[in-house]
C-alpha cells in the first residue's frame, strides 16, 4: 500500500503535469489571437 508520502508526490507530479499542459495551450491561444488580430 502506498504511503501517504507517495500519494501526496503522486498528486503534485498530476499537478506539475496538469499546470505545464495548460501553460501550453495558453500560448497556443496566445497565438491564435495574435493571428487574428493581424487580419
Amino acid at each position: 500500500m502506498a504511503t501517504n508520502a507517495d500519494q501526496v508526490w503522486e498528486l503534485l507530479a498530476q499537478l506539475v503535469e496538469s499546470q505545464a499542459q495548460l501553460t501550453e495551450s495558453q500560448k497556443e491561444t496566445d497565438l491564435q489571437i495574435k493571428e487574428l488580430g493581424k487580419q
